[in-house]
């Protein structure tokens, strides 16, 4: 499908404005909403609510809310016009998504006792924690947009830092549970 169109024998090309709408679509918001939605998946399968499902959305609070940051930063590799205005999206759309996406995530638990009560403090704590996730990254992503460095080989480095942390707490969780009894 082409989207050219002529006008009175001059050629009208539509292909560089629908690139901008489509890039401006695919913002941090977009992101957010992916993330909303795997969220919403995931407290689904908790329902009626279970003692392992429970669990398992307390341990995915601490991850949603960096995978939500992640995507929503990675915008910034196509945004459009000023990376300033598009930085402002991300630190606006991030501030809303956690505060649902934790909300959804919480809101899912249910131990039906007295346990319930500390739903209220995981809610604060993940949302302290994805909003000094996003403090972060605010920070770095405006060190570089205000020195035009290139951020390539930083992100290269965090990357390799990340996946050796990643690689010894594995090893760490791997070595405590040896000395652990099987349930039969």
């Amino acid at each position: 499908m082409s989207h050219k169109l002529y006008n009175n024998g001059k050629l009208l090309d539509f292909q560089p404005m629908l690139d901008r709408y489509i890039a401006y679509s695919l913002g941090p918001e977009l992101a957010w909403g992916l993330v909303w939605l795997l969220t919403a998946w995931l407290v689904s399968r908790n329902k009626p609510p279970t003692q392992a499902g429970n669990q398992q959305l307390e341990t995915i609070g601490y991850f949603l809310p960096l995978i939500g940051l992640l995507l929503a930063f990675l915008t910034l590799a196509w945004a459009v016009g000023s990376h300033w205005w598009w930085l402002l999206r991300i630190a606006l759309g991030s501030a809303a998504g956690i505060l649902v996406v934790t909300s959804v995530l919480c809101g899912g638990i249910d131990y039906q006792d007295s346990r319930n009560s500390g739903v209220g403090t995981g809610f604060v704590l993940f949302i302290g924690l994805a909003y000094l996730e996003l403090l972060i990254g605010l920070t770095v992503a405006v060190f570089f947009l205000a020195t035009n460095y290139s951020f390539i080989p930083f992100l290269k480095w965090m990357l390799i830092v990340v996946s050796v942390v990643a690689c010894l707490w594995g090893l760490l969780v791997w070595v405590a549970s040896l000395g652990e009894k099987k349930l039969p």
